[in-house]
């Protein structure tokens, strides 16, 4: 679990060494699929994704820290729930009306009808 965590805390590093497209098209994929179980894990993955803006090139290239973070919003931990819920409304607030109706609408609709 410690190993984990170090690794997610890490997750800055990594995005730097692969660059803004790779880490749209293979980190962001692998993290989505592979959301590690431990709730420290998981606070700490929400918490960094809210922070990947610059790492994933411009804004508009912000939708591919949404599934990770759609998953984490809907764990049972509510810690966890919070932080993920609180780093997509802060990657929302730095959007269009257009843009968060085109990727962030869809994402609350499919939160409020899941368990």
């Amino acid at each position: 679990m410690s190993l984990r965590l170090n690794s997610i805390k890490k997750l800055l590093t990594i995005a730097l060494a692969l660059g803004a497209e790779r880490t749209c098209s293979e980190l962001m994929p692998f993290l989505t699929e592979t959301i590690y179980n431990g709730d420290e894990v998981q606070l700490a993955l929400a918490e960094q994704l809210g922070t990947f803006t610059p790492l994933v090139g411009r804004l508009d290239h912000v939708y591919c820290l949404l599934p990770p973070l759609e998953a984490l919003a809907t764990v049972d931990e509510t810690v966890v729930r919070d932080k993920a819920v609180e780093s997509l409304r802060n990657l929302a607030s730095q959007h269009s009306p257009a843009y968060r109706e085109d990727h962030f609408v869809p994402l609350v609709q499919r939160l409020t009808s899941g368990d």
